[in-house]
C-alpha cells in the first residue's frame, strides 16, 4: 500500500479496520490514518514549515484616504482569533 512508504522520521500511518454490519453479514474496511496530534507537532517541528505558524492575532488596517479601514486576510486577523487571546490575559 502507497501509504505504508511515508517517511519513518515522520507519523507513521496507523491501519484500523472497521466493521459494518449491513444485511446479515459484517463487511471490513481498512481505514489508513495518521493521529491528528502527531501529525500536527511534526509539522510545527519542521524547520521548512513550523516557523511560518501564526500563533498571535494580528488586527490589521489600511488607510482609505479618511480612517483606518479593520481589514481580515488570514485566519489570525479575525475578530473571534484577537477576542479568544485577549481574554486569556485575564
Amino acid at each position: 500500500v502507497g501509504c505504508c512508504i511515508s517517511s519513518p522520521r515522520k507519523t507513521q500511518f496507523k491501519k484500523e479496520v472497521i466493521s459494518v454490519p449491513h444485511r446479515d453479514q459484517e463487511h471490513n474496511f481498512d481505514v489508513w490514518y495518521r493521529p491528528l496530534w502527531d501529525w500536527a507537532c511534526d509539522l510545527l517541528k519542521d524547520p521548512r514549515l513550523g516557523p511560518h505558524f501564526v500563533f498571535d492575532a494580528q488586527r490589521l488596517y489600511k488607510y482609505d484616504g479618511q480612517d483606518f479601514v479593520h481589514f481580515f486576510d488570514e485566519p489570525w486577523t479575525a475578530n473571534a482569533f484577537w477576542n479568544s487571546q485577549v481574554c486569556m490575559c485575564y
